[in-house]
């Protein structure tokens, strides 16, 4: 849910790929957040049958996707009319790595999801918990140091 909240209301305002999200009709709305929930799903290694099964369920992740029990929308469907959008495969790749990390923040103890960027990357406490090394490459920083400076820039020169 956090994931599927983050696309919409952090991802999909920031983003270049989706150009006027409100004016969208309500069955291209539900294949983005479907094609998002396949990613995700692919991320955690399923695919289109188990989007299918996970909508077809009826459940809260189903309802907030806009799908309901009764569509009886299966798997081929789903494939095509994701792979119709004019959706890029490496902007909703990359979607719902961020959107991922963004579930993460809500889930993981001394998560900030109400704070979060658009692109955040996962909290620090995942690697606490997992064991993982924590690193932080040069892009990211130098992408926050930006952010950063941009901010501070808006607050100190008024237009």
């Amino acid at each position: 849910m956090y994931s599927l909240w983050h696309f919409e209301f952090r991802i999909v305002p920031e983003c270049d790929e989706i150009e006027d999200w409100d004016s969208l009709d309500n069955r291209s709305q539900r294949l983005y957040r479907a094609a998002l929930l396949k990613e995700l799903l692919d991320y955690l290694g399923g695919g289109y049958r188990e989007l299918e099964d996970l909508l077809d369920a009826g459940g809260v992740i189903a309802r907030k996707v806009g799908f309901s029990a009764d569509d009886g929308t299966d798997h081929s469907t789903l494939a095509s009319g994701i792979r119709a959008l004019e959706a890029d495969e490496a902007f909703l790749e990359e979607a719902a790595e961020y959107s991922y990390n963004a579930g993460l923040h809500g889930i993981l103890p001394r998560g900030s999801f109400d704070i979060l960027p658009p692109y955040p990357s996962k909290p620090r406490s995942y690697y606490e918990i997992t064991g993982k090394e924590w690193e932080v490459d040069m892009e990211t920083k130098m992408d926050r140091a930006s952010t950063i400076v941009a901010e501070y820039m808006a607050l100190a020169t008024p237009i």
